[in-house]
């Protein structure tokens, strides 16, 4: 289980605070909670409704999800300086993957109700930190939409070996059907000449008319 523990100053190495001054982030803390969580811990799953942003502080972190037949796929690892959990922070929307614990993790947790206070008390600052979440957002949507298009390159590519490959093939198949064409026709003539063809022989009534042609023919002549 999660454990709570008092607040410290988050340093500007952190992604989301990079254009924060020290005072900004010391306000930001005294709206937040530290949490620890252990190695496979889970921190929230899938489909969940807890709508908090999450800072790794420290240790490592994995967004994973699981097929229908219950196999684990590891969507992305979070390291320590990264955030996660802004989308449903922003929206408010159940969870779209579970976030598993790698290592031990040091977590800066602020919930979307401490948030509000924040807005309510210090708003250029809760501007700021939503203007940078935006930031981070679009980054990770312009990695998604490279590897999107990383993914259809390999696609192609893959398609079109395919292609060539089956190309390759044709040529081959028709050279073995000429090949076995040419060896039957060799065969054919080389049966031809060991073979030759029977000469049928004349029947009886075919002889007759032979001679009753001769007989005629005598006969005119004289």
């Amino acid at each position: 289980m999660a454990k709570t523990s008092s607040k410290k100053v988050a340093t500007n190495e952190i992604q989301v605070f990079e254009e924060f001054t020290d005072d900004e982030v010391k306000t930001i803390y005294h709206y937040s909670a530290r949490t620890h969580y252990q190695r496979d811990e889970v921190v929230f799953k899938e489909k969940s409704t807890e709508a908090s942003l999450y800072v790794v502080l420290k240790g490592k972190l994995e967004a994973i999800a699981y097929t229908s037949d219950k196999k684990k796929i590891m969507l992305s690892a979070i390291d320590e300086g990264e955030v996660f959990g802004e989308l449903s922070f922003l929206d408010g929307k159940e969870r779209s993957a579970t976030i598993l614990a790698v290592k031990d993790v040091e977590l800066l947790q602020i919930s979307r109700d401490s948030f509000e206070k924040l807005r309510l008390e210090h708003p250029s600052i809760a501007s700021k930190l939503i203007m940078d979440l935006a930031r981070v957002v679009s980054l990770r949507l312009r990695n998604a939409d490279k590897f999107i298009v990383d993914i259809f390159q390999v696609i192609k590519q893959e398609g079109e070996s395919e292609s060539v490959v089956k190309e390759d093939k044709k040529p081959k198949a028709i050279s073995k059907t000429a090949k076995a064409t040419t060896k039957v026709n060799k065969v054919k003539e080389v049966v031809k000449k060991a073979v030759p063809v029977a000469k049928s022989k004349p029947t009886k009534k075919v002889e007759e008319k032979k001679v009753t042609l001769k007989v005629a023919s005598k006969a005119k002549k004289k």
